[in-house]
């Protein structure tokens, strides 16, 4: 990012922050115009970078691989958890046998056979020529 792109960050947060101190409209509507303006100098810096990564592939090809790389990685996964003795999880396993045992615990099983009857109502006026129409769009 360039000078002018972090200093529009920093004032959407500026106003952000200002505004949940204020609540007020004119702060909000402040707020909002520097949001899409960083917002379009993020996509505008973005657009700029990719331009020049892909100019320079030929003179910099270590900077395009690179790019290429922090687009393809995927960070996915499930990180370390904490079993019900303390200790850490390690393996794959050991993930889906904590996390299996967290969700059996906080599950509730309903018996079937113990539902409660819905209460009765009384209407004033029965419900009895309903016409059910097929619309084309």
């Amino acid at each position: 990012m360039d000078r002018g792109t972090l200093t529009s960050v920093r004032k959407k947060h500026q106003l952000f922050r200002k505004w949940q101190q204020t609540k007020d409209d004119l702060d909000y509507t402040a707020y909002i115009r520097a949001r899409n303006k960083a917002a379009k100098d993020c996509r505008q810096a973005k657009k700029r970078l990719e331009k020049t990564v892909a100019a320079d592939c030929k003179k910099n090809p270590k900077a395009f691989w690179s790019y290429v790389k922090s687009k393809t990685t995927v960070r996915s996964g499930i990180g370390d958890l904490k079993k019900e003795d303390g200790t850490w999880t390690s393996s794959d396993q050991e993930k889906a046998e904590t996390l299996n045992s967290f969700f059996q615990s906080v599950f509730t099983c309903e018996d079937k056979d113990q539902m409660p009857n819905p209460p009765s109502c009384t209407y004033d006026h029965a419900l009895e020529d309903i016409e059910i129409l097929e619309d084309c769009y």
